[in-house]
């Protein structure tokens, strides 16, 4: 009892400063815990979700199509990793989450819910956008520069725009 209670401790101070986050569901897929070290800072909201299930806080076009394939995982009771949600954060902002999860059987084999963890990764989401946004506005700078540009390394031509095209 005294080395469980051990391991335990163990585990919460774990959490406390992990960069994920840790939660529970039953087997009715309502969450039973949620560690807050890093899930206040991803979304106040989803402190909320306690006793309640996932698709219970999405509101219309949030993505239907993939909360449906989602709750078919979970119904199947598979395991699942890197699932992308966009949830808003209380502040008028949206932040991005990465979640995986896996779920738990008693020892009789009976199926008792879902525990995961999950991970605020909205700087690497956002930072993606950014390059994509950063391409975009190069690509057309690059076609509809009246002078010709060519890109290349070591002889070889790896891009040209329309105007270089009729010069060549």
């Amino acid at each position: 009892l005294k080395e469980t209670a051990e391991r335990e401790r163990r585990f919460g101070g774990l959490l406390g400063i992990a960069a994920d986050w840790y939660w529970e569901q039953d087997d009715g897929f309502r969450f039973t815990h949620l560690s807050d070290s890093r899930m206040r800072e991803a979304s106040p909201s989803l402190m909320q979700m306690l006793g309640r299930t996932a698709w219970e806080q999405l509101g219309p076009g949030h993505g239907e199509e993939q909360a449906d394939a989602h709750r078919a995982d979970l119904e199947a009771h598979r395991p699942f990793a890197n699932l992308l949600l966009t949830r808003p954060d209380g502040r008028g902002n949206q932040r991005h989450l990465n979640i995986s999860g896996e779920p738990l059987f008693d020892a009789a084999g009976v199926f008792t819910g879902y525990w995961g963890v999950g991970r605020d990764v909205t700087a690497q989401v956002r930072a993606q956008q950014a390059v994509v946004a950063s391409e975009h506005r190069y690509r057309a700078l690059f076609a509809r520069s009246p002078s010709a540009l060519v890109l290349h390394r070591r002889g070889l031509v790896l891009d040209a725009n329309e105007a270089a095209a009729r010069l060549f």
